[in-house]
């Protein structure tokens, strides 16, 4: 008989700047059964009312929120750790399938706390950041306009993690 060993899944958002897409990170945490949000240098009041409008049953979840100084400091008791990434042009990082990082994440006989890192709204995670992560991914959009909003980049990363769980 194989036992299954807890898995914690955090979501750590690099220096929102939107108070909407804060709010929104939170109901998708709900919605996905996140266990917890962690927040480095929000550029915002991600407590304000625009945030708590947005979160409606992620409230919860917002308001318990933990704020860190820095991402090694978010990322200290992250065992797996899986970046986000926009850019198609970011060096010699190598980008994994969304599938197979995924599947690493959950694959442990061990505990694990699982981290799903998304950076900025403007400019994302930077190359320095995105080598803190065992894997990075990113999301397959039309060259002509690649960006995504926040909250739409996390609930179509969480909706595919959940897919594997």
């Amino acid at each position: 008989m194989i036992v299954t060993q807890k898995k914690t899944l955090v979501l750590i958002l690099v220096e929102p700047a939107g108070p909407i897409n804060i709010g929104s990170v939170a109901r998708l945490c709900e919605n996905f059964k996140v266990d917890e949000l962690r927040l480095v240098s929000p550029r915002c009041d991600y407590l304000g009312q625009e945030s708590i409008k947005m979160a409606v049953r992620g409230l919860k979840i917002l308001e318990k929120s933990k704020v860190y100084e820095d991402l090694n400091s978010a990322l200290s008791d992250c065992s797996r750790i899986i970046a986000t990434c926009g850019r198609k042009e970011h060096g010699e990082i190598p980008l994994n399938s969304n599938k197979d990082a995924l599947l690493w994440a959950l694959r442990s006989d061990r505990e694990e706390t699982i981290a799903l890192v998304f950076g900025r709204e403007d400019r994302g995670l930077s190359n320095e950041e995105l080598l803190k992560a065992n894997k990075v991914i990113s999301l397959n959009t039309s060259e002509d306009y690649p960006s995504l909003n926040l909250s739409h980049a996390v609930a179509i990363v969480l909706h595919q993690f959940n897919q594997l769980n």
